[in-house]
C-alpha cells in the first residue's frame, strides 16, 4: 500500500519558528550536555529548520515534548 505524502516545501514560519530567529540547542548525548546557540536560516513544512554549518534538525517550541 503506498501513502500519498505532501511535498516538504520551505515556509515563513512554522511551531513559532521563523527564518534568522536566533535560537539555543542543547546536545544532550553530550557529556556534560552543550548549548550553541545560532540562526535559523530556513523553515519547512515538515517540522525542520536549517542553521548555518547544521544538518537539518526537528524543531519546536520549549515546553512541548
Amino acid at each position: 500500500m503506498s501513502r500519498n505524502l505532501a511535498p516538504v516545501v520551505k515556509v515563513s514560519s512554522n511551531n513559532g519558528f521563523t527564518a534568522n530567529q536566533r535560537v539555543v540547542g542543547q546536545d544532550v548525548e553530550a557529556s556534560p550536555p552543550q548549548f550553541y546557540t545560532g540562526r535559523i536560516n530556513s523553515v519547512w513544512s515538515d517540522g525542520t529548520a536549517v542553521g548555518p554549518g547544521t544538518i537539518r534538525s526537528i524543531i519546536k517550541p520549549s515546553g512541548i515534548s
